[in-house]
């Protein structure tokens, strides 16, 4: 049998999963494209029906981020914000690995400077480059 009369009657022509909508924190709709049903990373999404730019972007919850690439969502990351000293810091971590070296740390003002910041009791990170270069329970000479 020729293959491609194969694929096709293997292969739905349209997905069994579903489009659901979300806002984003900046009002704009974001719909996900998920042909298992499932959302999260590989998933291909629109924006407001069109293509979206590559970036990151963050739900209307103020929690939940995601990067998309060419219209696939690549990552998903959920933000933990902590209080140190008059400076609000904020932590992309992800679904999968949580807090860990790598995570993008920043302001709302933009990436957190080069230093080493007090989190919370037994949570103390080294900042380099916009990043977590390291993180400790105790402080980090």
């Amino acid at each position: 049998m020729d293959d491609d009369i194969l694929d096709s009657f293997l292969l739905p022509t349209n997905p069994s999963g579903r489009l659901r909508t979300r806002l984003l924190e900046d009002g704009r709709t974001v719909e996900f494209h998920s042909a298992t049903n499932r959302l999260g990373p590989s998933n291909r999404l629109t924006l407001e029906g069109q293509a979206p730019q590559d970036g990151r972007y963050t739900l209307n919850d103020g929690i939940t981020r995601f990067e998309v690439l060419s219209g696939i969502i690549v990552h998903e990351y959920y933000v933990e914000r902590y209080k140190s000293g008059t400076l609000t810091i904020l932590v992309d971590c992800s679904r999968v690995n949580g807090f860990t070296t790598g995570c993008m740390v920043y302001t709302e003002d933009g990436p957190l400077p080069d230093g080493i910041y007090r989190l919370k009791r037994f949570k103390w990170v080294k900042a380099k480059d916009g990043m977590v270069e390291r993180k400790s329970m105790f402080r980090i000479d």
